[in-house]
């Protein structure tokens, strides 16, 4: 991998090798604002993107077709509930 900033990296992820494989996958991450985030933190502090390894690959970040995937963690409770968990999972 090649890093591209301080907090952004180019090249192949993990979702990239799940994607390939057919297996769907989905990060939780508790406090997340959404929609693309990628500031250090959110306003309140309560996220901090360095728990957040998915939004800091270029591939995910820079796509919205891909960053989706990493949702809030109070999102978890609807897709057991819904039958809509993904294969992998990742909780921060």
């Amino acid at each position: 991998m090649i890093r591209s900033s301080k907090s952004d990296v180019e090249g192949a992820s993990l979702p990239d090798l799940l994607e390939e494989k057919g297996i769907s996958w989905k990060a939780y991450m508790e406090n997340y604002p959404g929609n693309g985030f990628s500031d250090s933190h959110s306003f309140d502090k309560l996220y901090v993107r360095k728990h957040n390894p998915f939004i800091s690959m270029n591939q995910i970040r820079t796509n919205s077709s891909r960053y989706i995937y990493i949702v809030n963690a109070n999102t978890l409770k609807k897709d057991i509930e819904d039958g809509t968990v993904p294969q992998y999972v990742f909780y921060s």
